[in-house]
């Protein structure tokens, strides 16, 4: 009995002291379907391009989405709206893929955020083949195509029937108004009073600045917020930006103006506004707003529509208290997306941070057994 009891004092001894600990990088190069799951989620769209996200792997198949509160905007988002419509996304894209790849995938989206800022519980199983790698490449261009679309939109109609293909499924949470509509007025009007509104606020405009990236090099450096690509400009204008422009023009109100102008010309060539809605302003609300956005976004560029979205009106009051019961909508309107056709179908290079800079620092320990 005390041989027996010496023995299994030493296996477990031993299993403490071979477990090794990984750190998430480590750890994700081990396993390449996480890290390609990953790889889709970052390419989600999110305000500013700021990327709200972060991840801690639990497992060769559980992870958490994390809510990067130091990259919340805080003054035009305080309530972390816009981020957590982002972090959606984020799931949509690893949701999406997990299907082309022939991954079970499930997901757990919390009601609050935890103490941890963690909002989305993942777990998958299966196993990749290579009998899906045709829609992989599919769906993997398809993620590179989808993009912010600023130009001129062309006077081109959307047909009804291409709008129903968009918001296939999502029926009872997006809602499209059309640029006859007294609905899509309403909406380009406040939108600009909303620009014009956000745009004399100081805070505001100074934490947009800190989203802009004035070379090449400065967008290599920090792998997010706008790009000049990003912002529709062609070789010329990223010329004239990138030498004449700085952090201190872009917070002086005279760039408000030029700005101005620019979102009356967007709002002017839109075909029409597709509304995502949703019931409350709840974690999973706009985590499942989120899901919704990217999923119709993605459609819309499968079927070369384009999409724009403008966010001000849901950011300043008094608009953003008024737009449901004036357009007598049932619910809250979490997104406004900008829609049309444009000869402009240019793949943006997506600026994007890598995986491992969105993981967090915690450590796995890893007691399995190695596969012999």
């Amino acid at each position: 009995m005390k041989k027996t009891l010496i023995l299994l004092m030493f296996l477990h001894i031993m299993q403490i002291t071979c477990a090794k600990a990984f750190s998430q990088d480590e750890f994700l190069k081990q396993n390449p379907v996480l890290e390609k799951l990953l790889y889709y989620g970052t390419l989600a769209p999110s305000s500013h391009n700021a990327q709200m996200w972060k991840v801690r792997i639990l497992s060769d198949n559980e992870f958490l989405i994390i809510l990067d509160k130091e990259r919340n905007l805080n003054y035009v988002d305080p309530d972390s709206r816009e981020s957590l419509i982002s972090i959606g996304a984020f799931l949509a894209n690893i949701i999406r893929g997990s299907e082309i790849l022939g991954l079970n995938l499930q997901y757990n989206i919390y009601n609050e955020t935890a103490p941890d800022n963690s909002v989305v519980y993942v777990s998958f199983s299966g196993i990749e083949t290579e009998s899906f790698s045709d829609s992989v490449q599919k769906f993997e261009n398809l993620l590179l195509k989808r993009k912010t679309s600023k130009e001129k939109f062309s006077k081109k109609k959307i047909p009804v029937q291409e709008i129903n293909k968009i918001i296939a499924g999502y029926e009872d949470s997006v809602i499209y108004f059309p640029k006859d509509s007294s609905s899509y007025q309403y909406i380009r009007e406040n939108t600009m009073k909303a620009y014009e509104t956000q745009g004399q606020n100081q805070d505001k405009r100074n934490e947009l600045s800190e989203w802009f990236r004035f070379s090449d090099k400065e967008t290599e450096a920090k792998k997010d917020g706008f790009s000049a690509e990003m912002l529709g400009m062609g070789s010329l204008k990223k010329f004239f930006y990138y030498n004449f422009y700085n952090r201190e023009k872009v917070r002086n109100i005279k760039f408000l103006n030029e700005e101005l102008k620019l979102i009356k010309t967007q709002t002017d060539t839109a075909d029409g506004f597709l509304l995502v809605i949703a019931k409350d302003n709840s974690v999973k609300e706009n985590i499942r707003a989120g899901i919704i956005l990217e999923n119709i976004w993605l459609n819309a560029a499968d079927a070369d529509i384009k999409i724009q979205p403008l966010s001000q009106i849901l950011e300043e009051e008094p608009y953003k208290n008024n737009i449901s019961n004036d357009l007598n909508i049932n619910g809250e309107v979490k997104m406004i997306l900008r829609t049309g056709y444009s000869a402009n179908n240019k793949i943006v290079k997506k600026v994007r941070r890598n995986i491992k800079d969105i993981l967090d620092n915690t450590e796995i320990l890893n007691t399995k057994e190695e596969k012999q």
